[in-house]
């Protein structure tokens, strides 16, 4: 399953109307290239919607090769789809990775992110953040699964340049907001819209911690998560605890 086929398949998404607010077919040559980097034994996923995303996260775990099961988990907090709520979630990863050999898990509600991460068991792991575009959705999904990140697992962001492209239509500064923050080793797309991009986690706990106090802290929120805020006060103890560790 050669890369060269990425755009036929993204070509081949019936109906494109349905796949609304989907990546672009340069952002999945991106995520691609990263897991063929990256190599991860498994990978989380946080907003599916149409599932354009999580069959080519599949597609590229595949091509990994065979001597292993990869696996993918795939959260989304609806069960439908944002733009058509009478397609399911995911309803376009059979168009993409029909016969996909990794393990694929789906859970969908809101409030379940921790039942996707249960599913996670271990090894080099590889995270897409693509959910709530708000401010400061992107660093609350990235808290909330920071318990499971260890040295060398990476975090890709879409969305990164959001407010910049679209001609200012979709003025939301998530993830460009969390991706300023995060220091160490980060690689941007060479795309020209610089949106999309992932961080390599390299350890230090205690930088992490003061990246998400940041955002959280001394950015002004674009929504109202107070519910979600309080539960950051848990994680943010948790990340706190690990500092020296």
């Amino acid at each position: 399953m050669p890369r060269a086929n990425l755009k036929k398949i993204h070509e081949r998404i019936v109906p494109p109307t349905a796949s609304m607010g989907s990546i672009p077919c340069e952002d999945a040559e991106f995520i691609y290239d990263a897991v063929q980097k990256i190599r991860p034994d498994e990978a989380l996923e946080i907003g599916v919607n149409s599932g354009v995303s999580s069959g080519f996260l599949l597609y590229a775990l595949d091509d990994l090769g065979t001597h292993k099961t990869r696996r993918l988990v795939s959260y989304d907090i609806r069960a439908t789809c944002e733009w058509n709520d009478k397609n399911k979630v995911g309803f376009c990863i059979p168009q993409i990775a029909p016969d996909h050999k990794s393990e694929f898990h789906l859970v969908t509600g809101a409030g379940r992110l921790s039942d996707a991460k249960a599913l996670m068991r271990g090894g080099r792991r590889l995270f897409f953040i693509d959910g709530n575009h708000h401010h400061p959705s992107a660093t609350l999904d990235l808290l909330e699964i920071s318990e499971l990140l260890q040295k060398g697992d990476a975090v890709i962001l879409h969305d990164t340049n959001l407010p910049n492209i679209y001609d200012g239509k979709w003025m939301e500064y998530a993830a460009l907001y969390l991706f300023e923050a995060l220091g160490g080793e980060k690689v941007l797309t060479s795309h020209p819209s610089k949106n999309i991009g992932y961080w390599i986690f390299d350890g230090n706990v205690e930088a992490l911690y003061k990246s998400i106090k940041h955002c959280l802290e001394e950015i002004p929120f674009q929504l109202k998560t107070m519910r979600r805020c309080y539960g950051a006060v848990r994680y943010l103890n948790l990340l706190r605890d690990r500092i020296g560790t």
